[in-house]
């Protein structure tokens, strides 16, 4: 689960994320597409509609190895 803090609000920087985002994963072991197709019905299951954009947009911030508390705020504001 997600841990809000109070200044959650105006800081989307300022959230506890579970433990195990702390793991490191080498994405270079992941398949590509099956990892694009995952991410891409979990914003349809999400969001009830499917964002192409929003997706490719997921998936390239995890190729670029960004934390998970990035990837949190940088959709954090599109997902209000």
């Amino acid at each position: 689960n997600i841990i809000v803090n109070k200044k959650m609000d105006t800081d989307p920087y300022n959230v506890i994320l579970p433990k195990i985002f702390l793991n490191k994963i080498n994405v270079s072991n992941v398949n590509s597409e099956v990892l694009k197709f995952w991410i891409n019905q979990r914003i349809k299951e999400i969001l009830k509609v499917e964002d192409e954009s929003l997706s490719l947009y997921i998936y390239n911030i995890l190729l670029n190895k960004e934390s998970p508390k990035k990837l949190y705020a940088y959709i954090f504001n599109y997902l209000e």
